[in-house]
């Protein structure tokens, strides 16, 4: 066998075991959100468990907040992708304003503890919450 066929043959079976992998791992899930239609359609067509969560700015038109619960919620894995730590900075120039609003953070990730740390230091850990994943 020479070099070329044995590399196509390495990648066919790397695909192979990858999709077994995805398979077999997300078999086990209730249920697995993920957030377009598009990504749905690309990935994960054939999985009965797999759910599109719908954007809540375009599956209900028109609708505003009456802003009477007086909390913001952020939600999302605690990484510095996802910039927690600039929302949590700008939270300031929110309880400035409205001291009674409240910010939760929803979600999990290997920044909760520095992101903990920030919220201490700023001065605003009775208006910002880390609310862990539901």
């Amino acid at each position: 066998m020479d070099f070329q066929s044995h590399t196509a043959l390495s990648k066919v079976k790397n695909l192979c075991l990858k999709w077994y992998d995805d398979v077999t791992r997300f078999w086990g899930y209730d249920k697995i959100v993920v957030l377009t239609e598009e990504d749905y359609e690309s990935n994960w067509q054939g999985f009965s468990n797999v759910v599109v969560i719908p954007n809540p700015l375009t599956s209900v038109p028109n609708a505003v907040s009456t802003c009477e619960n007086k909390i913001v919620i952020a939600a999302g894995r605690l990484h510095y992708q996802k910039n927690f730590a600039g929302l949590i900075r700008l939270w300031g120039q929110v309880a400035a304003r409205h001291s009674d609003w409240q910010l939760q953070i929803w979600g999990e990730g290997w920044l909760k503890d520095e992101l903990q740390q920030q919220i201490d230091r700023s001065g605003y850990s009775e208006s910002i919450k880390l609310m862990g994943f539901t």
